[in-house]
C-alpha cells in the first residue's frame, strides 16, 4: 500500500488550543504561525512512516508525532496584579491591642500636662511685673492675748525688680472671709522712703479685731 501523506500539526496548538495550527518549514525547522512555537522533524518520520501510522486516527498520529518532536514554548510572564496580590497575602494585618491604645492615651495625657504646665509658667511670668514694685510672700498670724482679745499680724515682702530706685507707696492690708468678702482693712506705711534697684524690704503690721472668721489676708499698694 502506498504511503499516505502525513499532515504535520503544531503540538502546542494541539494540546493548548485543540487545533492544528499553521506550521511552515524554515531552515530545516518547523515554525507555527499561530503560537510561535518551533520544533525539528526527523526525516525518517516523514519519509518512512508505516501504514499503521498513516491509517491511524488523526488524534493518534498527532500524539505519536509529538513524542518524537522537540519544541519550545514561551510561557507568558506572571501578571503584575497577581504578583502584587501574592505580596499582599503575606503581609499580616496589624490591629493595635488594648495595651497599645492605653500607651497612646497615657502619652497624650502626659503631653497635655506638660503643655498646661508651660502655659501656667508663662502666665505667671506675665502677671509678675518687671517694671514696678510688687508684694509677695503675704501670710497672716493670729494671737489671743490673756484678756481674750484677738490680734492679727500680716507679714509680707516688697521687692523692686527694676534697675532704678523706687519710692514705696502705702500698703493696704485686707482681712477676708473664705468666700473672698472683705472683713476689714487698714493701711501700712513703710519706714523706708524708697527701695533701691533690685532691693527687697519686709513688713509686718498688726490689728486687734474680734472676729472668728478670718480666712486669709491680702496686701496691695494703695
Amino acid at each position: 500500500m502506498a504511503d499516505k501523506e502525513i499532515k504535520i500539526a503544531c503540538p502546542a496548538c494541539e494540546y493548548e488550543r485543540n487545533s492544528h495550527g499553521h506550521p511552515v518549514e524554515r531552515d530545516g525547522q518547523m515554525h507555527c504561525l499561530d503560537c510561535g512555537s518551533s520544533w525539528r522533524v526527523f526525516g525518517t518520520l516523514i519519509n518512512n512512516s508505516s501504514e499503521k501510522t498513516a491509517n491511524a486516527p488523526a488524534k493518534t498520529r498527532i500524539r505519536e508525532l509529538s513524542e518524537k518532536i522537540s519544541f519550545q514554548t514561551h510561557e507568558p510572564d506572571e501578571p503584575i496584579s497577581n504578583f502584587s496580590a501574592g505580596i499582599k497575602s503575606h503581609i499580616p494585618n496589624y490591629k493595635p491591642g488594648l495595651g497599645t491604645l492605653m500607651s497612646c492615651f497615657g502619652a497624650a495625657l502626659l503631653f497635655l500636662g506638660l503643655y498646661l504646665g508651660l502655659m501656667f509658667l508663662e502666665t505667671d511670668k506675665v502677671n509678675t511685673p518687671k517694671d514696678e514694685l510688687y508684694i509677695a510672700e503675704v501670710e497672716i498670724e493670729e494671737q489671743v492675748r490673756q484678756n481674750g482679745d484677738k490680734v492679727f499680724t500680716v507679714k509680707g515682702l516688697v521687692a523692686n525688680p527694676t534697675q532704678l530706685s523706687k519710692p514705696i507707696p502705702p500698703i493696704a492690708i485686707i482681712l477676708r472671709k473664705q468666700n473672698g468678702s472683705e472683713i476689714t482693712r487698714w493701711h501700712y506705711n513703710s519706714s523706708l522712703a524708697a527701695l533701691s534697684a533690685g532691693g527687697k524690704s519686709r513688713f509686718a503690721s498688726s490689728i486687734q479685731y474680734d472676729t472668728p472668721i478670718v480666712a486669709y489676708a491680702e496686701a496691695v499698694f494703695k
